[in-house]
């Protein structure tokens, strides 16, 4: 989640990761997989990608999971896999101090380029967010409006143009039952931390209206760049109060130096709220201690959950590569070089 790459953008950090790999089948690579669906890890392992269309399926790159978060409602809709499905909803910015546009749930028709969706302010951003959300529980949009909310032209299909704005691009499909949702929260528009309270409180209160859990997938919590998404020491028990599950992010670019100290530091921000974190682990520029290191804290401070971000590396392939190393030691205890 670093521009426009798949790997958080500089400080935006998308995670197009989880989107762009995420419209690829997952099970167009190799054969050649270092993991089966046998391997099981002691953690619930998040992938970000299509699930398995079928349990047992072996042409797949992203074992070992439990649970797969995608963009893509009709993936999640046609696999038969019994894995836990997530769907990831993008959370639109406003206007920020770097050219970003949002990404929409589908893209401009089979074009070469996809539509460049802005939003004049955040709040106008938020609406547009619940409002996806909201189509993809199967909610009337009334569900996500109230008498404040800004005005939106609403689409289910990608307007054919370079770029809109104020135009919110809905999700053409619902969410198939039993799967929940994942907010990819990373705006970055200089919102306040009561924008942000209000915001987040209702979305994930949306989502447990329809019995269905959510999570929230953000930068590292104690970041300095948090203040421009609206998160600070203030606010966070609050937030992670009203959803089932936080983020720690872990990743090679931490402010500390140290993925130890920045789990630590990310913890403290959640006080006596540490229950619902969930650690995100970074496969590209992290090592095998930082996995080795990883995997002794979640143990130690017992967190179950883990979701793996890619950061531009490929999954798949030979035992050998240093990805799967590295997916080896966190999930399955393998950290043999």
């Amino acid at each position: 989640m670093v521009s426009v790459k798949h790997s958080r953008r500089g400080w935006a950090w998308c995670s197009l990761a989880v989107t762009l790999v995420a419209m690829q089948s997952a099970e167009a690579g190799t054969k050649n997989v270092c993991f089966a669906p046998t391997d099981r890890s002691n953690f619930s392992v998040i992938q970000a990608a299509p699930p398995p269309t079928a349990d047992g399926v072996v042409n797949y790159a992203y074992y070992p999971l439990s649970a797969a978060a995608t963009m893509q409602l009709g993936d999640l809709a046609t696999s038969r896999s019994t894995v836990k499905k997530y769907y990831e909803q993008w959370s639109n910015h406003g206007p920020r101090n770097y050219e970003k546009g949002n990404i929409a749930p589908h893209d401009n028709g089979g074009d070469s380029k996809p539509t460049v969706v802005d939003f004049s302010s955040s709040d106008t951003a938020d609406a547009c967010t619940l409002a996806q959300t909201a189509t993809a529980l199967g909610l009337p949009l009334s569900a996500a409006q109230s008498a404040g909310t800004p005005k939106l032209t609403f689409t289910r299909t990608a307007p054919k143009v370079a770029e809109t704005m104020d135009t919110c691009i809905l999700p053409d499909m619902v969410l198939v039952a039993g799967a929940n949702v994942d907010l990819d929260y990373e705006a970055n528009d200089f919102r306040t931390v009561a924008q942000t309270s209000a915001f987040l409180t209702r979305y994930a209160a949306m989502v447990h209206g329809t019995r269905r859990q959510v999570i929230l997938y953000t930068n590292p919590l104690d970041t300095p760049n948090q203040k421009k998404n609206g998160l600070d020491g203030t606010n966070i028990p609050m937030i992670a109060q009203a959803f089932d599950g936080v983020s720690v992010f872990l990743w090679s670019g931490n402010r500390q130096g140290d993925i130890r100290a920045s789990f630590a530091g990310q913890m403290q921000l959640l006080g006596n709220l540490k229950s619902k974190a969930f650690t995100v682990f970074e496969l590209a520029g992290t090592t095998m201690t930082d996995a080795s290191n990883v995997r002794q804290l979640m143990t130690t401070n017992h967190i179950n959950v883990v979701k793996l971000w890619r950061n531009n590396s490929d999954q798949g392939g030979p035992c050998t590569t240093d990805v799967n190393k590295k997916i080896a030691c966190l999930t399955l205890g393998r950290c043999t070089s």
